[in-house]
């Protein structure tokens, strides 16, 4: 099952479903246009993965009795970076249905993502940033893919 929503910035929005694993990838901070195009395929991401801005950090979306990481990774790419007129907050801050759980880490680094399926009921999804120069800079959320809530620990 998948959706296209053209009006996000230079790409289209996919919303994929395979198994029970539901991606969505945009180019930019996470926004409104994303619950567009899910309603119009009829699921919610299990996690939401954005690579516009120079740094890493994630948010937690509560919507619809669901825990949805949204996760700004853009730190691999150039001149790592703060957005103009963004401050670093200390987290948690909230603001509506998102709250900044991460606050921004300005280090170059990369995600690795782990689908685990091995366990009936604990099915998860899981993703670790990493910065390689800092192995003290690290941030992992897993989501359980049965409860579409976060999993600690």
């Amino acid at each position: 099952m998948a959706a296209r929503h053209p009006s996000l910035c230079h790409r289209d929005l996919d919303v994929q479903q395979h198994r029970d694993v539901r991606l969505a990838e945009q180019t930019r901070h996470p926004n409104q246009d994303i619950d567009s195009a899910c309603k119009e395929a009829g699921l919610w991401p299990d996690i939401v993965l954005s690579g516009h801005a120079h740094l890493y950090q994630r948010f937690t979306r509560k919507v619809d009795g669901r825990e949805i990481p949204y996760i700004v990774a853009g730190s691999g790419g150039h001149n790592v970076t703060l957005p103009r007129g963004e401050v670093i907050g200390r987290a948690p801050i909230t603001w509506g249905e998102y709250t900044l759980v991460k606050e921004p880490v300005l280090k170059y680094g990369y995600l690795t993502v782990t689908v685990d399926m091995s366990a009936r009921g604990k099915e998860s999804l899981s993703v670790t940033f990493q910065a390689p120069s800092d192995q003290s800079v690290r941030d992992v959320v897993t989501v359980n893919l049965s409860t579409h809530a976060l999993m600690v620990g």
